[in-house]
């Protein structure tokens, strides 16, 4: 089971069956939990693994054709212009999750697999910006 917390309550639904036995266990979220007074979302993953992911790092990602056009390869960090909250996550298929921003937008669909590598997918995006800047990578 999969517990999603949301504005309007917590509650449970099975969100993730494997599709084939093409897929991976690491993968599969076991938790999503809202974390309001950071605004994050901390999802834990089937193999143990847990990402927490800023509100305005999903919002900028949005994996919308609205935000990333419709022949998009890559998508691309944009930034949110205001500051956004999430008020709402539902669960789209077995695959994905959808979530609703304070900034009125709820058509992005975010696939399993983008989110287990969005950390990884900002971190290299990060490692551009302070080599373009001249910055010293950190670590």
């Amino acid at each position: 089971m999969l517990p999603i917390l949301a504005v309007v309550g917590p509650w449970n639904r099975r969100l993730v069956t494997p599709l084939s036995a093409r897929e991976t266990v690491s993968i599969e979220p076991v938790e999503v939990r809202r974390m309001p007074e950071q605004k994050r979302l901390a999802m834990e993953w089937a193999d143990g693994a847990e990402t927490v992911y800023d509100y305005s790092l999903l919002r900028g990602y949005c994996p919308c054709a609205g935000c990333q056009g419709h022949l998009v390869r890559e998508i691309e960090y944009k930034p949110p212009r205001t500051p956004v909250d999430l008020f709402l996550i539902e669960p789209v298929g077995n695959y994905a999750l959808s979530f609703l921003f304070s900034d009125g937008h709820h058509t992005g669909i975010y696939r399993f697999e983008f989110l287990r590598t969005l950390e990884q997918r900002e971190q290299r995006r990060q490692e551009r910006l302070r080599a373009a800047s001249g910055a010293k990578p950190t670590g």
